[in-house]
């Protein structure tokens, strides 16, 4: 870009910003001295035409920038005073200024006293070339984007793959062109008679004269975009873009999520707002997602997204008339999404709104709402199952809680029952033992009656044998007989006591045994036998126990 073109290009960004006119920033024959004169210092600007002591403080080091080849931001532009600082705070220090300038002053050059601005009375003379890139720079800077409708009529396209055409209305014709890079992202196909919008930016070359340069073209009637949407579907189902087995399955537990929408718009609240809390890093590209620029946007977006490392893609946007949805229809943009490395999922538009991004989509769906679903819809599953094991779990648990209690209550009663079992035995077994012990007890009286009679009888047959007997009986014959009787008599006593000791009550109650007797002495046999406060005493190997009866 020129010098030329650069200030024409700031002195309109400035007097916009300043709400002036053009000319009352720079005048044409200023910005022309400026480039035929390249100043180097401010006082070389005092010398220019137009520029007095104030515009040299306020635009001074900008436009010394500009000759310098500095890059100039134009959020930089200031529209305040001070950039010249003080040094030309006085208009009449001009004249002073300009004695011992280096640049030589015209006889037809003077300073006007009030404003310090050097006037020249000739008349300035500007070129063809000037005059024609001056004309272009302030058409591309005050009509930077513009849409036009109108209709086509001399469409061409010459081999490079540029096309050239003209639109008009009912009283205006104009000519267009569009290169071949744009022409193909536009998606459409151009013919005479058609109804087009084109969005560009007027153009003055040096020797064409006027055109309006085309950066996208669309399709113009609800008619017209029909026929175009109905002949690019069908196109993609003879390819078997649209084929089932072409979707591919969304990823189970997605967890990096690329978006694609626009920022303002309430696609991206209804997405971010039902997709659920699942610890999601969204990875956020902007776009616009309708007019002639939203092409481009998207278009960028699915080329960044693909760079990025996603396990899902979500393209949303609201609902809205077909010419709206058209960039959601272009041909470049259906066949991104169809080649994108990962699943795309497209909610696009309402129930009544089927794009051609939403057919080609791994899974196509009416909303923004439903698109969020979509991407939650395995974790939802996963959520549900867990609950589902989790009841499964309790529900065993509580089964086999409740077995175990079953098993427990039961081996507590087999428990009881042979406790019971043991202590009726032990109760039969005492009574037996005391039964025993007393047919003992009369055992060994009637055995002392029958020594004593056995003695008796004894002795008194010895002493009928004696008498009897006329043969003298020896001393050692009558130990024999006494001594078999002593033996007869050791062995039965010995009998008696082996079978005393073991029906011994002191014996049993050694073994682990106990006797339980109420207040009375009587032996408890049974919990009838007792009330609960009552007080019993409980014999034991060693000793009595008394204790008081708390429960049955």
């Amino acid at each position: 870009m020129t010098l030329m073109q650069q200030l024409i290009m700031w002195q309109q960004e400035q007097a916009r910003k300043e709400h002036l006119e053009p000319y009352m920033v720079l005048q044409f024959n200023t910005i022309k001295e400026i480039v035929r004169l390249q100043p180097k210092t401010s006082l070389d600007l005092l010398h220019i035409k137009g520029i007095g002591p104030a515009k040299a403080r306020k635009y001074g080091e900008i436009i010394l920038g500009f000759v310098r080849g500095n890059s100039i931001n134009k959020d930089e532009i200031s529209t305040t005073e001070g950039v010249g600082g003080d040094l030309f705070s006085e208009a009449q220090t001009v004249n002073d200024l300009a004695a011992h300038s280096s640049i030589p002053a015209s006889q037809s050059m003077h300073y006007d006293q009030e404003t310090g601005e050097v006037i020249d009375d000739q008349d300035a003379v500007v070129s063809v070339t000037d005059f024609v890139t001056m004309m272009d720079t302030m058409l591309r800077t005050n009509f930077r984007s513009v849409r036009i409708q109108g209709e086509v009529v001399g469409f061409k396209q010459n081999a490079s793959g540029h096309v050239y055409f003209e639109i008009k209305d009912r009283f205006s014709v104009m000519r267009c062109m569009i290169f071949r890079d744009r022409y193909g992202l536009s998606g459409v196909q151009i013919s005479d008679g058609m109804e087009i919008v084109i969005t560009g930016y007027p153009n003055y070359h040096k020797q064409y004269g006027f055109g309006f340069v085309g950066t996208m073209v669309e399709l113009y009637g609800e008619g017209a975009l029909k026929k175009a949407y109905d002949d690019l579907k069908k196109k993609f189902e003879n390819e078997g873009l649209f084929a089932p087995e072409k979707k591919r399955v969304l990823p189970q537990l997605p967890e990096r999520i690329g978006l694609i929408t626009s920022r303002t718009g309430a696609a991206i609240g209804d997405f971010t707002t039902n997709v659920g809390q699942y610890g999601y890093k969204i990875i956020f590209h902007q776009s616009r997602v309708e007019g002639a620029q939203a092409v481009d946007d998207l278009m960028e977006a699915l080329a960044t997204m693909a760079k990025k490392n996603l396990d899902v893609l979500v393209i949303v946007r609201g609902g809205g008339s077909l010419e709206s949805l058209q960039a959601f229809n272009n041909e470049n943009i259906v066949r991104m999404i169809a080649q994108f490395p990962v699943p795309v999922i497209a909610g696009v538009g309402h129930e009544q709104d089927e794009t051609l991004t939403t057919l080609v989509a791994d899974r196509g769906v009416s909303t923004p709402t439903a698109a969020a679903r979509a991407v939650r819809e395995s974790w939802d599953q996963c959520g549900e199952l867990v609950r589902s094991k989790e009841q499964m779990l309790t529900h065993f648990f509580e089964r086999a809680l409740r077995q175990m209690q079953e098993y427990i209550d039961v081996k507590e009663r087999n428990i009881t029952n042979a406790l019971e079992h043991i202590v009726s035995s032990a109760h039969i077994l005492f009574h037996r033992f005391i039964v025993s012990a007393q047919n003992v007890t009369q055992d060994i009286d009637r055995y002392k009656v029958f020594l004593r009679t056995s003695q008796k009888s004894m002795i008194q047959a010895y002493e009928r044998r004696i008498a009897d007997s006329h043969k003298t009986l020896s001393i050692s014959h009558v130990v024999n007989v006494l001594r078999r009787g002593m033996s007869y008599n050791v062995e039965r006593l010995r009998f008696f006591h082996k079978t005393i000791s073991h029906y011994d009550p002191q014996r049993q109650l050694s073994l682990g045994y106990s006797i339980a007797r109420d207040a009375y002495g009587k032996i408890v046999r049974n919990c009838g036998d007792v009330t609960v406060g009552e007080r019993i005493d409980i014999q034991v190997s060693d000793g009595s126990i008394h204790t008081i009866v708390n429960e049955k």
